[in-house]
């Protein structure tokens, strides 16, 4: 290894300067007597730890301390609970409405939604802005999102502004318009972030999984092109007045708040809220068994990524080995 680091130095110090010779010199009597040179054998046979085979054992269990909570029922059927916190003064409220995507009509993936996305955009007294400008005249937040089994409008404010984010969800729940300018806005937005999402392989890739897993269970009805322009503003309507419901609701009011103050204001906004007519079954249909793998190649010509999904259905939350699972 010397003499391949001495030999091109030697051939090149001729072309160079004496004071320069003299520098290179000094760095060739280095690298010969070892110093520059690579580390010494014993450094070099020094053993390494061995690789650990297992992962280490898990921790023991810490507690988990829970909040205390009160449980409550309202005049109009909504459950309710509080959970009492005074360390800052924010309130926080949550009202899950049993109205998710599993509920969309056949042909029209996309309508829960679509409902939630213009719940404040518009009521029979107030325009998508009044609702904007008063929830932010407060410092507050309001807005609604759709999973596959619940829809949930929020609002969170100081504890000093409760009635007004309770008069804002009060209204957005129970006297949405669904303005056909809003639905417009909301079903061309909708098609672009549909458009981009069917370009990218994972998106294409978790779609057609949840599809194959799920069969014709609702929870492989996924929204298409097709589907958002089938929506129409008397769809929004049906939908609402079946799923928006007191029966089967659930509120979950946190924060700087008492329990029974919490009730009053609640039946003061929401005791005339009722819904017509029979509710839809909640119970959806058992998805397909399968019993055999299955294998599905999904081609995207052109495309330099490959994405993998692998599962199969687990029993439902209620279980017994949920947890473990």
């Amino acid at each position: 290894m010397r003499a391949l680091y001495a030999a091109p130095v030697r051939a090149g110090a001729r072309a160079l300067t004496a004071p320069a010779r003299a520098a290179l010199a000094a760095l060739v009597a280095l690298l010969a007597s070892g110093a520059l040179g690579p580390a010494s054998a014993a450094a070099q046979e020094r053993p390494r730890p061995e690789r650990r085979l297992r992962p280490p054992p898990p921790l023991p269990p810490a507690p988990v301390a829970f909040p205390p909570y009160h449980e409550r029922r309202l005049s109009n059927g909504a459950q309710l609970i509080v959970v009492e916190d005074h360390e800052q003064p924010v309130a926080s409220i949550n009202l899950y409405v049993q109205a998710g995507s599993r509920f969309d009509p056949e042909g029209k993936a996309g309508l829960a939604a679509f409902v939630a996305a213009l719940l404040d955009k518009g009521t029979a007294t107030r325009t998508a802005r009044e609702i904007a400008e008063a929830i932010d005249f407060v410092g507050g937040s309001l807005g609604a999102s759709a999973t596959a089994d619940w829809t949930s409008i929020s609002a969170t404010v100081l504890t000093e502004f409760l009635d007004t984010a309770l008069v804002l969800l009060g209204d957005v729940v129970q006297n949405p318009t669904f303005p056909e300018e809003e639905l417009e806005i909301h079903r061309r937005r909708t098609l672009s972030g549909l458009r981009l999402e069917l370009s990218q392989p994972a998106a294409i890739a978790q779609r057609r999984f949840l599809q194959e897993v799920y069969g014709a269970h609702p929870y492989g009805r996924l929204q298409t092109p097709a589907s958002v322009e089938a929506i129409r503003r008397e769809d929004l309507a049906a939908f609402h007045r079946a799923h928006y419901r007191p029966q089967g609701a659930l509120f979950v009011v946190a924060g700087d708040v008492r329990a029974d103050d919490v009730v009053a204001r609640l039946e003061r906004h929401f005791g005339g809220w009722r819904a017509a007519g029979a509710a839809a079954p909640l119970a959806p249909p058992a998805p397909p068994e399968r019993t055999a793998r299955e294998i599905v190649l999904v081609d995207k010509p052109g495309s330099v990524q490959a994405v993998i999904r692998a599962g199969h259905l687990i029993g439902p939350a209620a279980d017994p080995d949920w947890v473990a699972l």
